[in-house]
Protein backbone atom coordinates (compact mmCIF):
# COMPACT_ATOMS: atom_id res chain seq x y z
CA UNK A 1 0.00 0.00 0.00
CA UNK A 2 1.02 3.35 -0.83
CA UNK A 3 1.56 5.93 1.54
CA UNK A 4 0.07 9.69 1.28
CA UNK A 5 2.32 13.06 1.64
CA UNK A 6 0.51 12.74 5.30
CA UNK A 7 1.18 9.41 6.18
CA UNK A 8 -0.16 6.32 7.21
CA UNK A 9 -1.43 7.19 10.81
CA UNK A 10 -2.85 10.27 9.75
CA UNK A 11 -5.04 8.54 7.09
CA UNK A 12 -6.43 6.27 9.44
CA UNK A 13 -7.57 9.34 11.95
CA UNK A 14 -9.52 10.84 9.09
CA UNK A 15 -10.85 7.88 8.05
CA UNK A 16 -11.69 6.95 11.67
CA UNK A 17 -13.72 10.73 11.80
CA UNK A 18 -15.69 9.61 9.15
CA UNK A 19 -17.67 7.06 11.17
CA UNK A 20 -18.26 9.69 14.38
CA UNK A 21 -21.49 11.44 14.48
CA UNK A 22 -22.42 14.65 16.15
CA UNK A 23 -20.06 17.35 16.44
CA UNK A 24 -16.74 15.53 18.12
CA UNK A 25 -16.93 14.01 14.67
CA UNK A 26 -16.68 17.21 13.00
CA UNK A 27 -12.90 18.29 11.77
CA UNK A 28 -11.47 21.29 12.54
CA UNK A 29 -12.65 22.85 8.71
CA UNK A 30 -16.36 21.38 9.27
CA UNK A 31 -17.08 22.89 12.55
CA UNK A 32 -15.72 26.82 11.14
CA UNK A 33 -18.20 26.15 8.24
CA UNK A 34 -20.73 24.91 9.91
CA UNK A 35 -20.62 27.74 12.82
CA UNK A 36 -20.56 30.03 9.67
CA UNK A 37 -23.55 28.70 8.28
CA UNK A 38 -24.87 28.92 11.10
CA UNK A 39 -24.82 32.67 11.93
CA UNK A 40 -26.34 32.71 8.06
CA UNK A 41 -23.45 33.02 6.39
CA UNK A 42 -23.59 32.51 2.61
CA UNK A 43 -21.51 29.72 1.21
CA UNK A 44 -19.17 32.44 -1.28
CA UNK A 45 -19.00 34.73 2.22
CA UNK A 46 -17.58 31.52 4.11
CA UNK A 47 -15.47 30.77 1.39
CA UNK A 48 -14.07 34.36 0.34
CA UNK A 49 -13.63 33.89 4.74
CA UNK A 50 -11.27 30.98 4.80
CA UNK A 51 -9.73 31.36 1.84
CA UNK A 52 -11.70 28.36 0.43
CA UNK A 53 -13.74 27.47 -3.11
CA UNK A 54 -17.81 27.94 -2.70
CA UNK A 55 -17.72 24.33 -3.61
CA UNK A 56 -15.37 23.05 -0.93
CA UNK A 57 -17.41 24.47 1.75
CA UNK A 58 -21.08 23.00 0.08
CA UNK A 59 -19.23 19.43 0.45
CA UNK A 60 -18.00 19.98 4.10
CA UNK A 61 -21.54 21.52 4.62
CA UNK A 62 -22.58 18.03 2.95
CA UNK A 63 -20.23 16.52 5.28
CA UNK A 64 -21.30 18.56 8.66
CA UNK A 65 -25.25 17.55 7.51
CA UNK A 66 -24.28 13.85 7.32
CA UNK A 67 -22.28 13.76 10.81
CA UNK A 68 -24.81 15.51 12.53
CA UNK A 69 -27.82 13.74 10.87
CA UNK A 70 -29.89 17.06 9.87
CA UNK A 71 -30.65 18.40 6.68
CA UNK A 72 -31.02 21.99 6.37
CA UNK A 73 -28.68 25.26 7.35
CA UNK A 74 -32.05 25.69 9.89
CA UNK A 75 -31.57 22.62 11.68
CA UNK A 76 -27.79 23.51 12.17
CA UNK A 77 -28.31 26.72 13.07
CA UNK A 78 -30.76 25.36 15.70
CA UNK A 79 -28.36 22.62 16.96
CA UNK A 80 -25.44 25.80 17.41
CA UNK A 81 -28.11 27.53 19.98
CA UNK A 82 -28.67 24.47 22.08
CA UNK A 83 -27.34 24.47 25.57
CA UNK A 84 -24.71 21.28 25.88
CA UNK A 85 -25.43 17.68 26.30
CA UNK A 86 -23.87 15.12 26.22
CA UNK A 87 -22.34 15.61 23.07
CA UNK A 88 -19.60 18.09 22.62
CA UNK A 89 -21.00 21.28 21.78
CA UNK A 90 -20.26 23.92 19.75
CA UNK A 91 -17.91 26.92 20.85
CA UNK A 92 -18.66 29.73 19.21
Amino acid sequence: PQQGPRGSSDLAHRQALRHHVGWVGLTPGEHAVALLAAAGASNQEIAALRGTSSRTVANQLHQVFQKLRIGSRAELSTLVCQPPSEDVAPSA
